[in-house]
């Protein structure tokens, strides 16, 4: 993902800038591309904290030794910023209504990166 590259800079400053810096990373999407989408922004800011998957056989497991959880276990908004590298058709709307359900803000609680 050489775009996400480029991208991780700029997203690391805008979740810093907003006041998040100090909140843990967590990544909507545990399967591969979504993992190697993310892997600049780690390297930029810092390593995920979790990983957030609707896929039940997932749910439950650890992926490097981080948790997986189902987006109904979300971790709390105030330590946390949550970021989606999914690229599903359809699917960006649909975290995005998840998470505004939730009470997250995008741009403060969650960038959708895909």
């Amino acid at each position: 993902c050489i775009r996400d590259s480029c991208k991780a800079p700029y997203l690391t400053d805008a979740i810093i800038a907003a006041g998040c810096g100090d909140r843990n990373l967590w990544l909507w999407g545990a399967g591969r591309p979504a993992r190697k989408c993310a892997r600049p922004l780690e390297q930029t800011w810092k390593p995920a904290s979790g990983f957030i998957d609707v896929d039940p056989s997932k749910i439950g497991g650890l992926l490097h030794g981080k948790p997986i959880v189902s987006p109904q276990q979300l971790p709390a908004a105030e330590s946390s910023v949550i970021v989606s590298y999914v690229g599903t058709r359809g699917a960006r709307d649909h975290i995005r209504n998840e998470l505004i359900q939730a009470g997250r803000e995008e741009g403060l609680d969650f960038w959708l990166a895909c």
